[in-house]
């Protein structure tokens, strides 16, 4: 869980950068309801990441489970999308 203030701030950074740029004019519904997304996936990511990080220290030192499961799972964030992809037949 704390890793949603991360998600937030990195979200508002952005939303912030698009205003600026002209390509949105200011915070909107879709725009919290991304934020909450944006959340989701981040904590979804973490706890995936915690979990192999807890199988990998059941063998050896903790220092290098958290080394090998960071270099294992270098893009956590596009695992729920990809999860939820249909199989192709």
């Amino acid at each position: 869980m704390s890793v949603i203030p991360f998600a937030l701030v990195g979200a508002i950074w952005g939303h912030l950068i698009m205003k600026n740029a002209g390509y949105v004019s200011g915070l909107a519904m879709m725009s919290i309801l991304g934020f909450i997304a944006a959340s989701g996936v981040v904590v979804n990511s973490s706890l995936v990441l915690v979990h192999r990080i807890g199988n990998l220290f059941e063998g050896g030192d903790s220092a290098e489970s958290v080394n090998d499961a960071t270099s294992e799972n270098n893009d956590p964030s596009l695992e729920p999308i990809v999860s939820k992809r249909p199989i192709e037949v």
